[in-house]
């Protein structure tokens, strides 16, 4: 029951049949977001040889919920009909008693 490193983690992983979206959440996992990922997603307290695909399947899992979330805030944002005004200029230009 060897205990796995982050690196050796995501070495395994990459191992694995995995398509573009979650070769890419692995190679851009930190050790940092790794185990704060762990804490979060999953029960596991450490990666094994014999429980790294469990891991990975709970932890893609929550990592591809997050990424979904992102994409869906860029789109609103992107298509919202309520543009945002910066009218931070008119404050220097004497038009600040309209605020």
């Amino acid at each position: 029951m060897a205990k796995l490193n982050p690196t050796e983690f995501k070495n395994k992983l990459l191992l694995l049949n995995l398509n573009k979206a979650e070769i890419r959440r692995v190679k851009n996992l930190t050790t940092k977001q790794l185990k704060f990922n762990l804490r979060v997603y999953t029960d596991f307290k450490e990666i094994t040889d014999e429980n790294y695909k469990q891991v990975w399947r709970k932890l893609n899992c929550g990592l591809a919920k997050e990424d979904k979330f992102h994409r869906i805030q860029n789109h609103n944002a992107r298509n919202s009909k309520y543009a945002y005004v910066d009218y931070s200029h008119l404050a220097y230009n004497g038009v600040a008693d309209d605020f």
